[in-house]
């Protein structure tokens, strides 16, 4: 999936499937009196009965009360102009195993701060973004990105240590850092904020690429289809052990 490709046509495919849209950040997100109000930048304020929450790293700073398990990263990629061609037509090229996996699972006893960087390359819009740097920080230190010069510096050092990714540490790049939301557990929160009505959530994958398309309609049916096919949207979520999005 090119993000880049995705984000430059889903305004018009969303449009398609009759989906109103408003783009704008959000400020904060507030209950009172039966709906939720999502405060906008632009200064309008929006009220929906029902909101789903998929805001990535962002996530627990809208709404606090989200499950503990629910925890932050901090991504950082060098965007590459063009995609190598030497490698040839833009594809793909992913490291056998992620070590961001294994640190995400002993995240909750952190003490320190702790890093790894996978290599990699994906094609992105005309050019390509190269290898990820994982930042994971103790939940008791604030969760800010590291300063830029810092942070390429650990993502070209860990690039160099890599056979594959070696070839490619000192390739002009620009920095991009984003926090990117995970949860100790490996599975993602799909479904109903417990003890919160009309919150749902859709956050935490360690594996977008090949979970988002699964849960995504899932979630749909889950919250607007009929009774009969919303019961058995809800009832695989359950089975693939991501609902109710609480624990």
């Amino acid at each position: 999936m090119d993000t880049a490709v995705l984000q430059a046509s889903l305004p018009q495919r969303l449009a398609a499937a009759g989906v109103q849209t408003r783009i704008a950040p959000l400020q904060s997100l507030e209950q009172a009196d039966g709906h939720w109000w999502l405060l906008l930048e632009d200064g309008r304020p929006e009220r929906a009965a029902t909101v789903v929450l998929a805001a990535g790293g962002r996530s627990r700073a809208l709404w606090p009360h989200l499950p503990a398990r629910l925890c932050c990263s901090w991504a950082a990629v060098l965007e590459l102009p063009a995609f190598p061609a030497r490698l040839g037509r833009p594809a793909l090229w992913l490291p056998q195993r992620f070590s961001r996996l294994a640190l995400e699972g002993r995240a909750a006893g952190l003490v320190e701060p702790a890093w790894v960087v996978d290599p990699g390359l994906v094609p992105h819009g005309d050019g390509a973004l190269l290898g990820q740097l994982s930042l994971v920080r103790p939940e008791r230190m604030a969760a800010a990105a590291l300063p830029p010069p810092e942070a390429e510096a650990l993502l070209r050092e860990g690039l160099a240590a890599h056979p594959w990714g070696g070839q490619w540490a000192e390739q002009p790049g620009r920095l991009r850092q984003a926090p990117v939301a995970f949860t100790t557990a490996g599975l993602p929160l799909v479904g109903p904020v417990p003890q919160t009505q009309g919150l749902w959530v859709f956050s935490g994958f360690s594996a977008g690429f090949s979970q988002v398309p699964v849960l995504a309609p899932l979630l749909a049916a889950g919250l607007a289809a009929a009774p009969g096919p919303a019961q058995r949207a809800r009832w695989r979520l359950q089975q693939l052990g991501v609902w109710p999005a609480g624990g």
